[in-house]
């Protein structure tokens, strides 16, 4: 774990904030955005501490002249990612209380606490060591 600094938290909060804005503003979105909120969570993952030049060179970190090299961290981003979305689904889903399953508004607050999880794993790990 890596602490983050200010002004990488105030990215990441505004990032997982205006994902969960708009699936809060458009619900039946938030099955969609599901979908794929974990690859952005992988990215993020993939590019913390990396130095800006790298991150400039081939647009996803990847210099594509030097043969494809850029070494085993983004594996690692893509599994922490996978493992978070699922680990983070099965916390979410046990958390809520009985009562509150089928509600309307449940799948907001699911979706708000996935996004929680994704926007904590993205401020504090970093595969990338550099």
């Amino acid at each position: 774990m890596v602490k983050p600094d200010q002004k990488y938290v105030k990215e990441q909060v505004r990032l997982w904030g205006i994902i969960t804005g708009l699936g809060a503003a458009v619900p039946p979105a938030q099955g969609y955005l599901g979908r794929f909120t974990w690859l952005i969570c992988v990215a993020q993952l993939t590019f913390r501490g990396m130095p800006r030049e790298q991150t400039d060179r081939g647009g996803m970190g990847i210099a594509f002249n030097s043969g494809g090299g850029g070494g085993g961290h983004r594996k690692v981003a893509f599994a922490l990612g996978i493992s978070i979305w699922i680990s983070g689904a099965i916390l979410v889903y046990s958390l809520i209380p009985t009562w509150a399953r089928g509600q309307r508004w449940t799948g907001t607050v699911a979706f708000a606490m996935q996004n929680l999880i994704f926007g904590l794993a993205s401020c504090y790990l970093q595969p990338y060591k550099g």
